[in-house]
Parts: C-alpha cells; sequence; structure tokens
C-alpha cells in the first residue's frame, strides 16, 4: 500500500475533515500572523457592505417616520446629579414610558459601571 493509496481509502468524511481543518489553520495563520492578517483586514472590510446588504430584510422605500432622542441635558443633571450616580429606577422607568408609547428599539449610548 503506498502513502497515496492510503489518503484515498479514508472515508470521505475523514477526508473532508482534514481539509477542513487543514483550510481552517490556514485561515487562522493569515489572520492571525502579521503581515498576512492585513489582507484579511482589507478583505473583510471592502466585502462588508455586500455582505450587509445580503443578509438584511428588503424593506423597500419603508421610511422611518420617527425617531426620538432621550438626552440627559444640563437641566436633568442640576437636578437629578449626574447621571452615573442615578438609581437604576430612573432608568426603569424611562423604559416603562417609552414601552407605553410603543417604542420599537431603545439603544442607551452610556455605561454603566
Amino acid at each position: 500500500m503506498s502513502d497515496d493509496n492510503t489518503i484515498r481509502e479514508l472515508p470521505k468524511p475523514v477526508r473532508f475533515g482534514f481539509i477542513g481543518l487543514g483550510m481552517g489553520l490556514l485561515i487562522w495563520f493569515l489572520a492571525m500572523v502579521p503581515p498576512f492578517n492585513h489582507i484579511v483586514d482589507t478583505f473583510e472590510a471592502r466585502t462588508y457592505d455586500l455582505r450587509a446588504r445580503l443578509t438584511m430584510e428588503d424593506r423597500g422605500d419603508q421610511k422611518i417616520e420617527e425617531v426620538v432622542i432621550v438626552d440627559v441635558d444640563g437641566r436633568a443633571i442640576s437636578k437629578l446629579g449626574r447621571y452615573q450616580q442615578w438609581s437604576r429606577s430612573y432608568w426603569v422607568r424611562l423604559l416603562d414610558v417609552l414601552k407605553r408609547d410603543q417604542a420599537i428599539a431603545v439603544a442607551f449610548d452610556i455605561l454603566f459601571d
């Protein structure tokens, strides 16, 4: 039995497993080792928009009619103190009001330590 036949005699799933493992290691090497990681980063950056478009739902010409931004302004800070020190109950009350008004999505641009 020669070495060439040994690989061919392996079951197909095992052969494909070795191929997948080899490709995975190659991709890991390209992603982690300079200067090759620059190639992977460039490819990812150039294909991101395409991948995002392919995975997003088609909403046609549907537009968002109303966006509400709730801002922590100087008046709130002077009345309630720095927002980092606010009780979580303030945030819960805000979320309750937004839920009552049927907010579809809420995002916080605040670090909660």
